[in-house]
């Protein structure tokens, strides 16, 4: 199913608005369909994107009442063959002027129902650049007109009204308005003008857009010169954009205050992961220093009896006795039993580091000679890591450091 265009914008810039070109109602409601799919916050359109306009959004769009489908595609077909021979002259500055088609190409597709528009090159800035002044209002209120002139200068209106309701002009010259419309040789007679143009178009804006408009002839000696246009935005209109205005700054309100806080969510998550991911690499790394010191010891023990092994009674005697030293009063009766039963694995297992610190001493003071080589004391890379780091959080907790060197120094 096609999107609905009811409620779809259309954007012109100024020059374009202005520019002379003639042509039907039907093949301006084709463009203005095709105009309204336009992201006109683009600084420029892409030459080569296609606008496809289908039977349903040309019939719900401007209240087509032919209902069949084939009908209502014949005359969109029509209007495209027309709309791609159409051209519009532009003012440029520096008294030049520009020589445009509307479009470069279309296909037609009567098995969907739909013709699909290409923009030409050179109108494309005048309908999505940044850089000119831009007229936009809602196809919705141009739906109902069907005089190709209401329509213009309905759209000449809007460039002259203001968000505040003020004026930027209300005046144009009679030969200007005759020109941009592409009507120079047609209504001569300023009645004729007036009865033809003129008024219908007013009727039909005020029957059926926005705007409430009233016109004024104005004479420059004995003929007219000037039309001046008095116009305001319809009251119940007008508020109904208020209300729609005042919404949608409060739901913009609201999705910026739930974007901060989203945001602000997101960002105390992504600490909490960082922490935890610090946490478990800590954990890691004590589970690992607490693996490689239980290691440790295992090998201390495991030389401690192989050495054991190797002495003499004598020799056992002396470590009886300096152990005897190293160990607490309550415990020495412990030793002793442990002695009396040659229980060597009991003595490394209850009093291993006064067991090794004796077989060391002994070790290196050359008074045994054993057949195994002693551990080495020399720590591990992550016992250094973990040390360092245990180091740090002490002089943080001390004042020495800051938390910035301290990370630094964690990292």
């Amino acid at each position: 199913m096609s999107k609905s265009l009811i409620n779809n914008i259309i954007v012109k810039s100024h020059e374009l608005v202005k520019a002379n070109y003639s042509m039907t109602v039907n093949e301006q409601r084709l463009i203005l369909a095709a105009i309204s799919q336009i992201n006109s916050m683009e600084e420029l359109l892409d030459p080569n994107g296609k606008f496809i306009v289908t039977v349903p959004q040309f019939q719900e769009v401007f209240c087509f009442n032919d209902t069949n489908k084939k009908n209502a595609y014949q005359y969109m077909k029509v209007a495209a063959e027309a709309l791609f021979d159409r051209e519009a002259r532009i003012a440029l500055p520096d008294n030049r002027e520009l020589l445009t088609r509307f479009v470069q190409s279309i296909i037609f597709n009567p098995d969907e129902n739909q013709v699909e528009l290409r923009f030409a090159i050179e109108i494309t800035p005048y309908l999505a650049s940044m850089y000119h002044k831009f007229t936009s209002y809602r196809i919705r209120h141009i739906a109902h007109l069907t005089s190709i002139y209401a329509i213009r200068i309905y759209e000449l209106l809007v460039t002259w009204f203001g968000r505040d309701g003020t004026y930027t002009q209300n005046k144009i010259e009679i030969s200007e308005l005759r020109e941009m419309l592409d009507i120079l040789d047609k209504y001569q007679q300023f009645g004729q003008l007036k009865d033809k143009v003129i008024d219908p178009a007013i009727k039909q804006i005020n029957e059926n857009t926005d705007f409430l408009v009233s016109v004024e002839f104005i004479k420059h000696k004995r003929s007219y010169k000037w039309i001046k246009f008095n116009f305001n935005r319809k009251p119940e209109i007008f508020e109904a954009d208020q209300i729609a205005r005042a919404e949608r700054k409060k739901r913009e309100a609201h999705n910026l205050e739930q974007k901060i806080k989203r945001e602000e969510e997101e960002r105390e998550l992504r600490e909490k992961r960082e922490k935890l991911a610090k946490l478990e690499k800590e954990c890691l790394a004590s589970e690992q220093g607490a693996a490689e010191k239980e290691a440790a010891n295992q090998a201390k023990k495991k030389w401690a009896i192989e050495l054991w092994e190797t002495l003499d009674d004598r020799q056992r005697q002396q470590v009886h006795d300096l152990m005897n030293g190293e160990v607490h009063s309550g415990l020495k009766s412990m030793l002793d039993r442990c002695f009396e039963n040659d229980d060597i694995e009991g003595i490394a297992s209850r009093f291993g580091s006064q067991l090794f610190s004796v077989l060391e001493e002994l070790y290196s003071s050359e008074q045994v000679e054993p057949a195994v080589q002693i551990p080495s004391e020399k720590p591990s890379d992550s016992q250094q890591a973990n040390g360092k780091r245990e180091e740090a959080l002490q002089l943080f907790k001390d004042g020495i450091i800051t938390k910035e060197e301290l990370e630094k120094i964690l990292k």
